[in-house]
């Protein structure tokens, strides 16, 4: 949970649970004594105590919150983002909040080059991260049609090669089917080079 209820001291009593004194999440009641709990917090004082925590009845069955008005209730409270400070966030809508829009949310690199970072900053990485690609392609494709019609000197040709090696491993792309295409290239030229 990344969130913070903006006007907890005006939430009702009734909607808290009595175990973590927050507002329920996944509300169960004790089938017994007809008191309220969050999901996690019963399960957890059961496997401790084995009684409910109001009626100390042991064995109590505990059924999920169906009632439409305690569960709109809930879902309507305002909390606030931590990640970015947003505020008045219906808590049923935080989820598609941190899921869709929170800025400072870290995502993944939709491209999957493997980035990570706030989605805040994703449209500015995929504008250089395609740049980048557009430029390495754009290079290797200039260099091999620059290499494939012009006859050159075996040693200008190796001396070129960790530099197209380079580039290519700073940006995690192999290129060892244009390095063959080129060889082949300088083979079938071999008899103007020398």
């Amino acid at each position: 949970m990344t969130y913070i209820y903006t006007n907890e001291d005006e939430i009702d009593i009734e909607l808290k649970c009595s175990i973590c004194n927050e507002p329920f999440q996944s509300p169960m009641n004790c089938k017994s004594c007809g008191n309220t709990y969050c999901q996690e917090c019963i399960m957890q004082w059961m496997v401790q105590q084995l009684s409910c925590p109001s009626c100390r009845q042991i064995g109590n069955q505990f059924l999920p919150v169906i009632s439409r008005v305690v569960l709109n209730q809930l879902n309507r409270l305002l909390v606030q983002c931590t990640l970015c400070q947003q505020m008045n966030i219906q808590r049923s809508n935080f989820s598609d909040h941190i899921s869709c829009t929170c800025p400072k949310q870290i995502v993944n690199c939709t491209d999957n080059c493997g980035w990570k970072g706030c989605r805040e900053n994703l449209q500015e990485h995929l504008i250089e991260y395609r740049w980048d690609a557009w430029n390495l392609i754009n290079g290797q494709y200039d260099a091999i049609s620059y290499y494939s019609h012009r006859a050159m000197s075996p040693e200008h040709f190796h001396y070129r090669l960790p530099f197209f090696a380079k580039v290519n491993s700073d940006t995690n792309v192999t290129i060892n089917d244009d390095m063959q295409d080129m060889l082949v290239l300088i083979i079938v030229h071999l008899d103007q080079i020398v």
